[in-house]
């Protein structure tokens, strides 16, 4: 068991999330060059308040929440069992047999299926664990899923307004190099967009914001998505936003974006030529064992 305790702002990344779905490992231990290779029997918790996950490790999350109508809660008294601890250790095996009464009736009625919805990467565990809570009479742990997603995936809610003002700047899906988009958004009436971009990749810099939609590129978010519409006269990206679906089909042959003013700064590959500048306590994880959280 590994315990990430008192986590604070942005929590994931690619190996974290590879961690998370393994059931195998194989890295290089720190101060040689020896390669361990061999099972991930770990079950994996998080604490922290107001924590921000990513995309990826919010999926795989099994979220509880802990919310108190006390503005100190760590100042509360009068709780049911002021000795927590003590009183779990001494009723152990009273919990645990509660635990296991619980899937043996399960197991016993038949093992019944409640139409569940899938939760990927961890179907074994939902096919069990899952249907067995909702069997006695309990909420199902998916839930609290969605709202973690919503609330964690910070990216997306940003992608959401950059693909917002594009559509509006780019109504024909003519398509936007990057620097065409931080130029456009740097107006009075753009402020938004530009917040987004801004959080989105830090700096503005069209480079950087370039390699952030092909991460993003054919993501759905909502009923759209990101995708290149061509190329302009420097051989950039030109991105546009496309409805998801059979109206999502396009064409190279869409025109090209009108030239944009080059400066001695020269082509900026994906970003585009150069344009001036110009001014106006949360349980987090879950168990990895054979791929599935506990």
């Amino acid at each position: 068991m590994v315990l990430f305790d008192n986590l604070a702002g942005f929590v994931g990344n690619d190996v974290f999330d590879n961690v998370l779905t393994s059931i195998t490992w194989e890295d290089r231990i720190l101060g040689g060059n020896t390669n361990f290779k061999g099972p991930l029997h770990v079950t994996w918790y998080g604490t922290g308040n107001n924590v921000q996950l990513g995309a990826d490790t919010s999926r795989r999350t099994c979220h509880i929440r802990m919310e108190s109508l006390e503005e100190r809660p760590e100042h509360k008294a009068n709780f049911r069992y002021p000795k927590l601890r003590e009183h779990v250790r001494r009723h152990r095996g009273k919990f645990l047999s509660a635990a296991l009464t619980i899937l043996r009736g399960w197991h016993v009625a038949g093992r019944p299926t409640h139409n569940l919805r899938n939760w990927g990467s961890f179907e074994e565990w939902s096919g069990i664990v899952r249907e067995a809570v909702v069997f006695a009479g309990l909420d199902d742990p998916i839930l609290t899923l969605e709202d973690l997603q919503r609330a964690s995936d910070r990216d997306a809610n940003l992608m959401k307004i950059i693909l917002d003002a594009m559509q509006r700047l780019d109504p024909n899906r003519h398509g936007l190099t990057t620097a065409e988009l931080i130029h456009r958004s740097q107006s009075n009436e753009n402020a938004e967009l530009r917040s987004a971009l801004e959080e989105l990749c830090g700096k503005l810099d069209g480079r950087k914001l370039g390699g952030r939609f092909k991460h993003f590129q054919r993501r759905p978010f909502g009923d759209k998505w990101l995708d290149k519409a061509g190329e302009d006269r420097n051989k950039s990206n030109r991105w546009a936003v496309f409805a998801i679906g059979p109206a999502a089909k396009r064409t190279e042959k869409d025109p090209a974006s009108p030239a944009i003013h080059q400066t001695n700064a020269g082509d900026a590959g994906d970003a585009g030529s150069i344009l001036p500048h110009t001014t106006s306590t949360e349980s987090l994880f879950g168990q990895t064992y054979q791929g599935l959280p506990d």
